[in-house]
């Protein structure tokens, strides 16, 4: 699957941004991906939104990360069931919970744990190189001591 993620990086200008991007993603293959695209959106690159954006114009891209979070949550959450949740919390005796069968509704929990907590993830969206996590309160510091050294680079990550 193909998943469109959008890279925070501090450079001094767009090819420094890109390729910092790259060289992180080339010396860290692999860690929940199995390739990404080397040009600057990839599969998505042909959309007028799909570019580098640079100081408050990354707010643009920022939105399309939260209105695709807000989604990958909302999706997960309706299928959580609370009541097999419950159940696996009041019964739990140390022992795994799953031991056979991978739970669904426990990869669900986990998945929307991790979005609400910031984790770099297939379903996060973002990634702020200078922060080392996927929470965009560090970038948006940034933007507003110092945008023009600000950049968001699209990436195609295949996973």
């Amino acid at each position: 699957m193909h998943t469109l993620h959008w890279i925070a990086v501090e450079a001094e200008n767009e090819e420094e941004a890109f390729s910092r991007v790259e060289a992180l993603l080339e010396s860290n293959e692999g860690w929940w991906w199995d390739w990404f695209a080397t040009d600057i959106g990839g599969r998505w690159a042909g959309n007028d939104w799909c570019k580098i954006y640079q100081g408050k114009d990354i707010s643009i891209g920022l939105d399309h990360v939260k209105a695709n979070r807000k989604s990958e949550v909302e999706r997960a959450v309706e299928k959580i069931d609370l009541s097999e949740f419950e159940s696996q919390l009041s019964n739990y005796d140390g022992e795994d919970v799953v031991t056979n069968d991978y739970s669904m509704n426990l990869w669900r929990i986990k998945k929307v744990a991790e979005m609400l907590s910031g984790e770099w993830n297939c379903d996060s969206y973002f990634y702020d190189i200078e922060y080392g996590h996927g929470t965009m309160a560090e970038v948006l510091k940034r933007i507003e001591s110092d945008p023009d050294k600000q950049f968001l680079v699209p990436i195609d990550f295949h996973f």
